[in-house]
């Protein structure tokens, strides 16, 4: 539930309706837009310029993606290297490596609701394609049954 909101004489201030209506709906005020703004653009200029507009959309193999973020996770952290020297050196981008990580990330969950066909994750004990992905339910869902 949102907190009160008090004026600058710390008189608490009557709410349209429509803020009730609020509940259960998502909360973009939550996501840190500031950050998001500064440091993914680069790693979606880096691909327009490496491939094509938008070529994103079309999706990645689960697989190609995951390697990327780890990468770009393994050199941040392991080698505390902040920015990609490849997006420097060849493109004049300045992408930080956690960026390029999200970037991956994202693209799995866009690969996941909109080309499902390309997930290519394997079972760690047989190496075989999973079939069905575990804990396939929304979020939503799962907090309904708590």
């Amino acid at each position: 539930m949102e907190s009160a909101l008090k004026n600058a004489e710390g008189d608490f201030l009557e709410l349209a309706p429509k803020n009730a209506d609020a509940d259960g709906k998502v909360k973009a005020s939550l996501i840190p837009w500031d950050i998001l703004m500064e440091f993914l653009p680069p790693a979606y200029e880096e691909g327009l310029i490496k491939y094509e507009k938008e070529s994103w959309r079309r999706g990645f193999k689960v697989s190609q993606m995951f390697e990327s973020a780890t990468r770009h996770l393994t050199t941040f952290y392991y080698q505390g290297e902040n920015l990609d020297p490849e997006a420097v050196e060849k493109y004049g981008i300045e992408k930080h490596h956690l960026a390029g990580a999200i970037f991956s990330l994202l693209s799995i969950l866009h690969t996941m609701k909109y080309r499902p066909e390309l997930d290519d994750r394997r079972s760690p004990t047989n190496g075989y394609l999973l079939q069905e992905p575990k804990n396939d339910r929304k979020i939503t869902d799962i907090k309904k049954q708590r």
